[in-house]
């Protein structure tokens, strides 16, 4: 089995000049370009409120022991900060990225736009209602229209992902199908709280996991496979590993939502058992693919493009393993439910240290490179990495403590909100200057 050679970055849609076919391809694409920036507009909007902010103030509660949430109950705060991230931030931010990238990928402009209109509605809605309805205890109908608005806006996405791709020449393969698996689950963990009534009263963890493992992964594991062979010089291997790993990782999720419905109570307890073999199918799938793609070989060498964003993944990636690591390969191992401090770390890590800074990363390299534009400020971006990485790990304060640590990390762990916060702030100021001066040199143009 050869190794395969490192793929190129995204691909452009090169046009001349004076051709009246080329002048639309190029207008289409700067309204595909303007009708994404929306979903990244809204994406900040919801981490810089509800989620991001939210949070530190809600972390800063608990570690502090004082009351910096109002009339606020903690359990509300919380719900609605993961609302806020994971189907504001987070998802709003996937699509983005797709509406943006994706016509790059296939060489042929984006056409579906009532579907991106539809998608951007819904999820907007639906983000804004679960968080709104969570902290003001509005009850159980508020949240089933916020996932009512969630599914349709999450289905119009996973449909003209679909559209896009379908008889493209998407390379490799893989990206398509991983990308294509994250929307519909997107789409079913939207949907849980939509046909299970008990899960409308709360913001329960199931619906986190499907989101984060089965939509946030996918996608991330999806684009990994054209974006770090080209960034990081990685060899991947080509072979029939790569489909056996992707149906492993879907499986994994199965099992360990299946798992966590038990844990909730809608499912019969004498399933909850399945949370530690899909645990610890998550754990090997990851492993497999980090393999494929080339992580355990050597590098190839190859010029990279946008020197600076290299280490916003190689530091992912080292927190995927670190989430995997105190998440499910401890449940697979002791067999304790998924809760608790050590739970909570795990899960920050994978959403700050790994989904967070794959979308940092790749946006700073793939948004500017895709516009013919650079970063507007390296140096803010490097501030970036260093609050995002330094809030991940003060958060691992809760996880030593609990272990019956020093209790010192605990209380600087107070720090870890602000200091992710101050990232998302610095993020939001370097792509919105970026995305602006591109702007004014369309204009010129």
């Amino acid at each position: 089995m050869q190794p395969a050679e490192p793929q190129e970055g995204p691909v452009r849609v090169e046009t001349g000049q004076g051709s009246p076919v080329d002048a639309e391809v190029n207008a289409l694409m700067r309204a595909t370009a303007r009708r994404a920036a929306w979903f990244f507009i809204g994406s900040i909007v919801f981490a810089l409120t509800v989620g991001a902010t939210l949070g530190a103030f809600l972390w800063l509660s608990l570690t502090l022991q004082t009351n910096l949430l109002g009339n606020l109950s903690v359990f509300h705060a919380r719900s609605a900060h993961g609302y806020g991230q994971v189907f504001g931030f987070t998802a709003l931010f996937v699509c983005g990225v797709a509406y943006h990238v994706l016509p790059r990928l296939s060489g042929r402009p984006w056409r579906a736009s009532s579907l991106q209109r539809i998608a951007l509605i819904g999820l907007v809605v639906g983000a804004g209602l679960g968080s709104v309805g969570t902290l003001i205890a509005a009850g159980g109908w508020v949240i089933l229209l916020a996932h009512f608005a969630l599914v349709v806006g999450a289905a119009a996405f996973a449909w003209s992902v679909r559209l896009q791709l379908r008889g493209s020449s998407v390379q490799p393969g893989l990206l398509s199908v991983y990308v294509q698996i994250g929307c519909w689950w997107l789409v079913a963990a939207a949907g849980l709280p939509v046909l299970v009534p008990a899960l409308r009263d709360q913001a329960p963890p199931l619906v986190w996991e499907a989101a984060l493992w089965g939509f946030a992964a996918n996608w991330i594991y999806g684009m990994s496979l054209r974006i770090l062979p080209a960034s990081l010089g990685l060899v991947r291997l080509e072979g029939r590993g790569g489909p056996v790993v992707c149906t492993a990782h879907q499986l994994a999720v199965l099992l360990w939502c299946v798992g966590m419905a038990a844990g909730s109570g809608w499912l019969p307890s004498e399933v909850a058992w399945l949370s530690r073999p899909g645990a610890l199918l998550l754990v090997i799938a990851a492993l497999g693919f980090a393999y494929g793609v080339g992580f355990f070989r050597a590098r190839a060498t190859s010029a990279h493009p946008m020197p600076g964003t290299e280490k916003f993944l190689w530091t992912a990636y080292l927190w995927l393993a670190i989430a995997l690591a105190f998440g499910p390969l401890t449940v697979a191992v002791t067999g304790a439910a998924f809760v608790g401090p050590v739970a909570d770390f795990a899960r920050h890590a994978f959403t700050l240290g790994f989904l967070t800074q794959m979308i940092f990363g790749v946006s700073m390299r793939v948004l500017p490179a895709a516009a013919g534009i650079p970063i507007w400020s390296e140096r803010l971006r490097d501030y970036t990495y260093g609050l995002l990485n330094a809030g991940a790990f003060l958060r691992a304060g809760e996880t030593v403590t609990a272990w019956g640590g020093s209790t010192a990390w605990y209380q600087w762990s107070a720090l870890s909100g602000p200091v992710a916060w101050a990232a998302f702030l610095l993020f939001a100021v370097n792509l919105t200057m970026s995305v602006r001066q591109g702007s004014v040199k369309a204009d010129r143009g």
